[in-house]
């Protein structure tokens, strides 16, 4: 599904836990809603496409679904396409809600706010809730991958994990300049896929 820009909202973490029963009953939910968009989406594929790039710069951003625990991350892969880079992150069960927007410097870790160095002249953070890399009863991580990736790309320099914190899990994205972006969420099994046009 392909998201549309809206005006962002803040998120209710208390709300979320409130609503956890709900999400138990319904079997998490219908994978066809889209709770932040404004117009239908597409459906979409990771797969590379010749459509011509559409997107924007405002920010792009989707509710959390009511949910007991966070959704968990297990994988990130980034990789350029015809005209646009992409990152995707993956997770199991369902996808959290999340709200990407391009950011201004500095970006401080949460929770420490110490002073990321990232590269890239333009930055955009992908803010998602309720999620996790590891898992909160164990504190086992499920992404065992790099938390600093050195893309190298037309357009992606660099992603860094801004935190994994009490439900919230964000990555700062380093461009090598600002460009429209779009974000798409893929089933089967669940992913976030933000895609950067080429300068």
């Amino acid at each position: 599904m392909i998201y549309s820009r809206v005006m962002p909202r803040p998120f209710y973490a208390a709300l979320i836990w409130l609503a956890a029963t709900v999400l138990l009953a319904s079997g998490c939910g219908d994978d066809n809603e889209e709770p932040g968009a404004t117009t239908p989406a597409a459906t979409a594929s990771e797969e590379p496409t010749e459509q011509p790039f559409s997107g924007g710069r405002d920010p792009v951003f989707a509710t959390p679904r009511p949910a007991f625990v966070s959704v968990l991350l297990t994988d990130i892969r980034t990789a350029e396409q015809d005209g646009f880079d992409r990152i995707t992150f993956e997770f199991v069960f369902a996808l959290p809600g999340f709200d990407v927007r391009y950011v201004e410097p500095p970006i401080a870790y949460d929770p420490r706010g110490d002073e990321m160095e990232i590269q890239g002249e333009a930055f955009i953070v992908v803010r998602m809730e309720p999620a996790a890399g590891h898992d909160p009863d164990t504190g086992d991580p499920t992404y065992l991958g790099p938390l600093e990736l050195k893309t190298a790309l037309p357009s992606l320099l660099e992603a860094e994990r801004v935190g994994d914190f009490e439900g919230v899990l964000s990555w700062a994205l380093g461009l090598r300049a600002e460009a429209d972006f779009r974000v798409t969420t893929l089933e089967d099994p669940p992913r976030l896929v933000v895609d950067i046009a080429h300068p």
